[in-house]
């Protein structure tokens, strides 16, 4: 029998709740986070949605970053196992699975900066280029975490004989290793800034001051 509406919802909190209790996580609005990203990425993304293709990714990143938080480092993976074995006997959103089974939570925040990245890069590309871009660092400490993460696994992981036939270092080389962090730093770097207006308490001298309104 295929489980809809508010039965479906329900029967998933009541065992979702159940696991998180198992490992001593504070539920809170836990459950119902966990039951909203799932709707989204399986839902309201759609067929026609853009991400579509990386709507697996998507939830999974959510889910990660929802739970990861609240274990140790060595529980995180189990957790992750479980919580996709509940959604698994619901599919009737979508089927998609636990992506990286076997992954630390240290590893995982990493990938997941990598994946936040290139997920943005196209928008942030595109708010560097304006011709009025406002360079005031706001993406800067955010790129260079991403940097940091992507260097690391492209050099120090995918670099690795062992892992570069793994299913995320052929990922990683199709999807990810063309969206370097690098190029959106260098497109910060050289973009306009926007001139401050003055306010009112501002100490500034007037033969420095820009006149912009009405142009």
């Amino acid at each position: 029998m295929v489980i809809r509406g508010r039965d479906y919802k329900e029967q998933v909190e009541s065992t979702l709740e159940n696991v998180l209790g198992l490992y001593n996580i504070n539920k809170g609005n836990l459950t119902n986070e966990l039951i909203k990203n799932y709707c989204y990425a399986c839902g309201r993304m759609g067929i026609r949605h853009p991400a579509n293709r990386e709507r697996c990714h998507f939830l999974y990143y959510l889910i990660g970053s929802t739970v990861g938080g609240k274990l140790s480092d060595n529980r995180f993976s189990n957790v992750m196992g479980k919580i996709y074995q509940i959604l698994g006997r619901f599919p009737e959103l979508c089927e998609c699975t636990n992506i990286y089974p076997d992954i630390s939570w240290d590893i995982f925040q990493q990938r997941k900066k990598v994946f936040d990245c290139c997920y943005n890069y196209d928008t942030i590309k595109k708010q560097l280029e304006l011709p009025r871009s406002q360079c005031d660092s706001k993406y800067n400490g955010y790129l260079q975490k991403a940097l940091s993460a992507y260097e690391a696994i492209r050099d120090n992981y995918c670099g690795d004989n062992r892992f570069k036939s793994s299913s995320y270092c052929m990922k990683f080389r199709n999807d990810y290793e063309s969206k370097n962090p690098q190029v959106l730093l260098n497109l910060e770097k050289g973009c306009t800034p926007t001139p401050k207006k003055p306010s009112a308490g501002d100490d500034f001298d007037l033969g420095d001051a820009v006149v912009s309104e009405g142009k």
